[in-house]
């Protein structure tokens, strides 16, 4: 079920909370009538565990400073200005394209290098997994990080893979591992 029209986006919210929700053991009923609206019922396990205060969390180090130039393929608006705000407080150039044929553009236009080409797997016009193909014909050295809301799915032909929606550290860290 999705609100966005054809080219709008593929409707992701759905899909990334049903997979949240699984992972964590829990079941999401759905009840849908036409023209009234949906019910969406989230059960969740109960914990065994009893709360116990604990010590303060330790805050970690902030990751080193990021060098590089970062290619940002990603069709949902909230989740490019999220990426690219987080890389480039880290320090990273980020050139971010809407979808695959705006990344080829900007990565033909681009006269420097490109580090690391971060692309969603699912996108209107163009796939990430066929960016990345196409990127690689005149930059074979590229470096890749897919990332999608659909656990699991049509992963296993991407070297470097981040599950949506992952938090800041996590991505930086995953970022870190590729760009040396």
């Amino acid at each position: 079920y999705t609100t966005k029209g054809p080219v709008k986006g593929t409707g992701l919210g759905l899909a990334t909370g049903y997979g949240i929700v699984k992972q964590a053991g829990g079941q999401v009923h759905v009840e849908s009538e036409p023209g009234r609206g949906a019910l969406f019922e989230v059960l969740l396990p109960r914990s065994t565990s009893t709360a116990t205060a604990s010590a303060p969390a330790v805050k970690q180090a902030d990751p080193p400073r990021g060098r590089g130039t970062i290619l940002l393929v990603e069709d949902d608006d909230s989740v490019r200005d999220f990426v690219g705000f987080v890389l480039r407080q880290q320090g990273y150039e980020v050139l971010d394209a809407e979808h695959g044929p705006r990344a080829l553009e900007i990565a033909r236009a681009h006269q420097g290098e490109i580090d690391l080409l971060i692309s969603d797997v699912v996108m209107p016009h163009m796939g990430g997994f066929e960016v990345a193909e196409a990127l690689r014909h005149s930059r074979p050295a590229l470096r890749v990080l897919h990332i999608s809301g659909y656990p699991g799915d049509g992963m296993t032909g991407a070297a470097a893979f981040l599950a949506k929606p992952f938090s800041r550290e996590t991505l930086l860290e995953r970022v870190g591992q590729l760009i040396a």
